[in-house]
């Protein structure tokens, strides 16, 4: 069948992070003078994708580890990062699957994702055809850090909204729930969380945020309209990174996420100076050093 004209639904962020880390893991350890290929096609609905390298030492006991955080096959050789894990966890996001196969020293990576609009963890749709001026805008815009605000309230969305709108990308979520797919989907760079929401609140949240290596990094500011110190001590048990009361101050929130992820900037340029060591000689004390390494 010929698919050249054809539409389908899709999300191009994730698809684009798929691609890029699997062939940044085939360029970074195919030998040389080997091979890497890569092929994609579309068959009933479902957009295949393959990465192959030929030149690998892996043997099929390798293959299931592939995809834990840091994994290496000896001390000697440089550990995977995050790549091939963050690549499992976007790839079930799609509720998709992906396989693995070695054969005579072909290392291959075989992803099948649905194209359609009706996945449970669809965030956003576009249905109106854009004209170039805002296409335009739309790529300046997407050079910009992300900010997730988080609130049932959508006039308190709003108004976050319109706070940073010139200086980040804005997305939203109406619980804590949609927040933790926006997260783990999007990646942003600050998270801005109501604490008294519904399905999932704002504590709840940010524990979930905190307790998954992929998202764990990033910083979370809680507000909330209780002023007493139980409410500020259960947001910093919810291991939260600053917390501010409502009605909150512009000029406050706004420098305090500067200077959040600022710092964050300031830990990951350290760590990823820092972790060029042999992993005999690394102490690991946080999830923050796993992540920056």
């Amino acid at each position: 069948m010929n698919n050249a004209n054809k539409a389908y639904y899709f999300d191009k962020d994730i698809i684009e992070k798929i691609v890029t880390n699997l062939l940044t893991n085939a360029f970074k350890y195919t030998p040389e003078n080997e091979e890497i290929n890569f092929s994609s096609s579309i068959t009933e609905n479902q957009l295949h994708l393959v990465v192959a390298n030929t030149g690998s030492e892996l043997t099929e006991k390798d293959l299931p580890k592939l995809f834990e955080r840091f994994y290496q096959k000896n001390e000697n050789q440089q550990g995977i990062g995050i790549g091939l894990a963050l690549v499992k966890e976007l790839v079930e996001l799609y509720q998709g699957k992906i396989e693995t196969s070695i054969a005579a020293g072909v290392l291959r990576f075989s992803v099948t994702l649905p194209l359609q609009m009706d996945s449970s963890n669809a965030v956003l749709v576009k249905t109106e055809i854009e004209d170039r001026t805002s296409t335009e805008a739309n790529e300046s815009k997407n050079s910009l850090p992300i900010l997730l605000v988080i609130d049932d309230n959508p006039e308190i969305r709003k108004v976050l909204s319109s706070i940073f709108s010139s200086t980040f990308q804005v997305l939203e979520a109406a619980d804590g729930e949609k927040g933790l797919l926006v997260a783990q989907k999007e990646i942003p760079d600050c998270i801005i969380s109501d604490v008294m929401m519904p399905i999932m609140d704002g504590l709840l949240f940010t524990k979930s945020i905190k307790e998954n290596e992929l998202t764990s990094f990033i910083p979370v500011i809680l507000l909330t309209a209780k002023t007493s110190d139980e409410a500020h001590l259960d947001a910093l048990k919810s291991t939260a990174d600053s917390f501010l009361t409502k009605p909150f101050n512009h000029a406050i929130l706004k420098e305090t996420v500067n200077q959040l992820i600022q710092e964050r900037k300031k830990l990951q340029q350290r760590y990823s100076k820092e972790l060029i060591l042999k992993p005999l000689d690394i102490v690991i004390n946080s999830i923050d050093e796993l992540i920056f390494g």
